[in-house]
């Protein structure tokens, strides 16, 4: 008989059909059942109705209820027909979780299938709480028989043989279990909440136990005396929970022009998590979403919730695998596979490059990050939030435009909103960023404010938010690389101003990229005829309704079409692969540090030991690109070659020649010798002329030395941003330090 059977053929022969608990207790044990099971078929039995548990002159007295009959036969069937092969199950495929005493035993139902238990895979899905509980009682079987002592390990279930998604969660999935991805969008902070309340009743004495859904709380209930018995808070069993808003991936949606769907999580249990990309195992509920009318809203009580690190994610056949190691071996992979990426756009190919190699990063270290960040400053129309938003479908990716995100959209808040349970509490909105931990954030129109400038920092270089406010202190994970684009304050990028005088970034903040490229919109016949045919061309596959597809490769005979989900695919197994610099990478990354700060020290700043990390982070991703194990000298002079050519268009001062790096967030060696030169002017004719200094006075007295009128008011303009210059009244000047 099973420990269910034998308590209620005790009740049954009893006066009353009621009995103290440490009889049944003992008289279980001496019948050689297992202590854990007995007390864990004690609770499923009150939960579900079969029997109640009072206190009665200090002593607990166990009731035998009334019980459905087809309920009590299905429970048998399962418990007869699967429990000595499930303990027998979990005694070889859980040894170890025995063995390490493991507090969470995750299930994977395929383990359950192999060993001919499939049925109980159909029970658990069909009726997950009860099949739950068998698969509970019959693992602490397993480990009593093992350890002769009882585990309060808790028994979960970590991947079904489907999934679904968000949008698909329907009526008729009410009560089953299922399994689906979301990125978190709101995550309260830890509650607590009662799940066995117990009851205490003044008129009578009478004390009782029953469970208590935190969904629909009851404080009191009647007692058997027909008077009112209240809950005892302090006698009674809590738990931790979580709140959770999830958002359905993009790549998921039948249609990604939809708006998002989102779902709301109750996770018991729980130990915290707050950003990120979560597979979520648990049973849809209905709350009531009306107090009028019938109708519900669909909840996920959920039973394991496991965060997603590689979000990567894409079904690679072995066919895909083969074609993906023959395409490896064109020695021009890398553009072939980034042109590609970007069929809509012509030119630019150095920048596309870069964009698919940030996607395959670096390899990943203990400590330093290994994610690449790239920043875009674009004139208007060349295709940069094309460029953005395809690289934002990429599974795991994601995109906002800072006109329509705010600063802490982009990285986290922390605010009071109304929760399914309780009142208005404290939750923390994950922005974009934390949102693309494993992936890329793509920004358009990226600017920054100083208030959230730190956390961006702190996000880029140490992969990392911390979140200390309002009683929530905890740390959001951001392995995640930016690619971020933004337009010029006077429209067009000038290659005569400094990169930080053309935009709204941060001097730190800008040294945190690895890369910043120019898209500038250059008139030349050649390049605009081309242009000119691929968008002509492009408009003609959109009105035939043809997909926009890149080129198909013949290699050996086999043709190979480059889709945007064979070339996903292609970086997704490429990010898996782990490189090591050989030496002679390193001696060519080596090599160029030493000979470009060697050249840069007399012309004006140098580069820095962030520079050389960037290298070696782009040398990995070269390698990994080629699926190599070992990053040789030719993958980091192909690195070389494109940090040169974005440093060539950004550091290069246009009056010497040279590469000075103050150029891009500071003053270039050429203009500290100009600005000093107009303060020095303006004290002169301070001392000899009236005060303020007017303009034309100094345009006559520098026209002389060298300096334009454009110049002038360039100069003028900067040295009133660095405090040392005022503007008294329009065209009037004088110095402040």
């Amino acid at each position: 008989m099973s420990i269910a059977d034998e308590i209620i053929d005790l009740l049954k022969k009893s006066q009353n059909h009621s009995m103290e608990w440490d009889n049944i207790y003992r008289l279980l044990c001496d019948a050689g059942y297992s202590k854990g099971g007995i007390s864990t078929t004690k609770d499923r039995l009150i939960k579900r109705g079969v029997i109640s548990e009072e206190i009665i002159n200090n002593k607990k007295i166990i009731t035998l209820l009334e019980t459905p009959k087809e309920e009590k036969e299905e429970d048998d069937y399962a418990l007869l027909t699967y429990k000595s092969q499930l303990i027998q199950f979990f005694k070889t495929a859980h040894s170890e979780d025995i063995r390490t005493d493991s507090e969470l035993v995750e299930i994977d139902t395929s383990n359950l299938i192999s060993s001919g238990l499939g049925a109980v895979v159909d029970m658990l899905i069909e009726n997950p709480e009860k099949t739950l509980t068998l698969l509970s009682e019959a693992y602490k079987e397993a480990y009593y028989s093992f350890n002769n002592e009882d585990t309060d390990a808790v028994v979960t279930i970590k991947k079904l043989p489907t999934s679904t998604t968000i949008e698909d969660i329907r009526s008729n999935n009410l009560n089953k279990l299922v399994e689906f991805e979301g990125i978190i969008a709101l995550a309260s902070k830890l509650k607590t909440a009662i799940i066995e309340g117990k009851f205490y009743c003044p008129n009578c004495g009478n004390t009782f136990t029953i469970p208590i859904d935190p969904l629909n709380p009851v404080r009191e209930l009647p007692c058997k005396c027909k008077e009112k018995a209240y809950l005892d808070e302090k006698g009674s069993k809590y738990v931790d929970f979580q709140e959770l808003k999830v958002q359905q991936p993009i790549e998921q949606m039948k249609n990604p022009n939809d708006p998002p769907r989102y779902m709301t999580i109750i996770n018991e249990n729980a130990k915290g998590i707050y950003s990120g990309r979560v597979k979520v195992i648990g049973i849809p509920i209905k709350v009531a979403s009306s107090k009028k009318l019938a109708v519900y809203d669909i909840i996920i009580k959920a039973i394991n919730i496991i965060p997603i690190e590689n979000t990567k994610k894409a079904t690679i056949s072995k066919e895909d695998e083969e074609d993906i190691k023959q395409l490896s071996k064109i020695p021009n992979v890398i553009d072939i596979l980034s042109k590609n990426l970007f069929p809509e756009i012509e030119g630019h190919e150095t920048i596309k490059k870069a964009i698919f190699l940030q996607q395959i990063r670096g390899t990943e270290k203990l400590i330093k990050r290994n994610v690449i960040h790239i920043l875009l400053i674009t004139d208007p129309g060349v295709g940069k939030s094309i460029m953005l938003q395809k690289i934002a479908k990429m599974p795991g990716n994601t995109y906002a435009s800072v006109n329509t995100a705010s600063g802490v959209g982009l990285t986290a808040t922390v605010e009071r909103v109304k929760t399914e349970i309780g009142d208005d509490t404290w939750v923390i909105k994950p922005g974009v960023i934390p949102k693309a931990h494993g992936g890329t954030a793509c920004i358009d129109e990226f600017t920054t404010k100083s208030s959230i400038e730190h956390y961006l920092l702190e996000a880029m270089e140490h992969m990392k938010l911390s979140i200390n406010k309002a009683s929530i202190s905890t740390v959001l994970p951001t392995n995640t690389s930016i690619l971020a684009a933004c337009n010029p304050k006077r429209g067009r990028y000038d290659p005569e101003l400094t990169v930080w005088e053309q935009i709204q970034i941060g001097k730190a903040l800008l040294s945190r990229f690895d890369l910043i490229f120019p898209l500038r919109d250059n008139a030349n016949r050649y390049s605009d005829k081309k242009i000119a045919k691929r968008i002509l061309r492009l408009n003609k596959q959109l009105v035939k309704k043809e997909d926009i597809n890149g080129e198909t490769i013949e290699i050996d005979g086999k043709r190979i079409k480059l889709t945007p989900d064979f070339i996903y695919k292609y970086i997704q197994y490429a990010t898996n692969k782990i490189v090591l610099l050989s030496d002679e990478a390193d001696n060519v990354i080596e090599d160029f540090y030493v000979e470009l700060r060697q050249k840069t020290k007399d012309a004006g700043e140098s580069i820095t030991p962030r520079q050389l990390e960037s290298a070696a982070r782009l040398t990995e991703a070269i390698a990994k690109a080629k699926l190599k194990e070992i990053a040789d000298g030719e993958d980091a002079r192909e690195a070389v070659n494109i940090i040169m050519e974005c440093y060539n268009e950004i550091a290069k001062d246009p009056e010497t020649g040279l590469l000075d790096f103050a150029k891009i967030g500071g003053v270039p060696k050429s203009e500290v010798e100009k600005l000093d030169l107009i303060k020095d002017a303006i004290k002169h004719l301070e001392q000899t002329k009236d005060t303020p200094v007017s303009f034309y006075d100094l345009e006559e007295l520098l026209s002389k030395k060298g300096i334009s009128e454009e110049q002038l008011e360039r100069y003028l303009e900067k040295l009133s941003n660095f405090g040392e210059v005022m503007e008294v009244r329009p065209g009037k000047y004088k110095v402040l330090s």
